[in-house]
């Protein structure tokens, strides 16, 4: 979320690099924060949300202080009382399009408004969701709930993008449409590591290494016009 990048979704006009804006910690919708003065709520449509004012660069600070807050528990599993790691949740990659631009594909719900001429699914270009897994059982936990092929979360829902104010499709992020449906799980360097070649710099192989866990979809919600995305109510980065 580069705030001085996206038109400002209340007057539509580009925000600066030094002039104050607001940030809607409910929808993540950005504004000038004269126009949030003016309007006296999130521009967003529906939108409950309290916006609070600071300076376009500790945006993407917020945004992934929000994320990683959210992503702390379960420290413990819950299923078999091992410890957990945070790191990203990253979709298998079998084409050279999708290895050179990484993301995953979003699958409308039957029926959900993707707009005139659009198709039922596109690719989300994204880096991976941030979440945790057990180091036991490979549980997968994202904003602290579990993630299987049975469950899974979709967050508060909003019927408008707050990027665009196109309306918001929901539907699920689909991780078998290029592969098996195993998806991978990079940890986070340990705090003081290096990495060197790619490779952390320990033995731990639960604690370091990409470990695949069948995962079949999970819920969210995408825009088609600037394709921002939301899962378990946290922007897909």
């Amino acid at each position: 979320m580069q705030s001085n990048l996206q038109p400002c979704l209340y007057c539509g006009l580009a925000m600066g690099r030094t002039e104050p804006v607001a940030l809607c910690g409910a929808c993540w919708a950005v504004v000038h924060d004269r126009c949030l003065q003016h309007a006296g709520r999130c521009s967003t449509v529906q939108c409950p949300g309290d916006p609070a004012t600071m300076v376009p660069a500790d945006v993407a600070v917020v945004v992934g202080a929000r994320i990683a807050t959210a992503n702390a528990e379960p420290a413990t599993c819950p299923a078999c009382g091992a410890a957990t790691d945070y790191g990203r949740l990253v979709p298998p990659a079998r084409r050279l399009w999708m290895r050179m631009t990484p993301g995953i594909w979003f699958e409308a719900a039957q029926g959900g408004p993707v707009g005139a001429g659009r198709r039922s699914g596109w690719h989300v270009p994204a880096a991976g969701l941030p979440g945790r897994r057990c180091r036991a059982c490979r549980a997968l936990y994202l904003a602290g709930q579990p993630v299987d092929a049975r469950r899974s979360q979709s967050g508060a829902v909003f019927p408008y993008c707050p990027q665009c104010s196109a309306p918001f499709t929901s539907g699920w992020f689909d991780l078998q449409r290029y592969g098996s449906g195993a998806v991978g799980f990079v940890p986070q360097a340990p705090p003081g590591s290096s990495e060197l070649r790619g490779h952390r710099a320990t033995p731990n192989r639960f604690a370091t290494g990409a470990g695949r866990q069948s995962v079949a979809r999970i819920a969210g919600q995408c825009c088609s016009r600037c394709l921002f995305s939301l899962v378990s109510g946290l922007p897909v980065p």
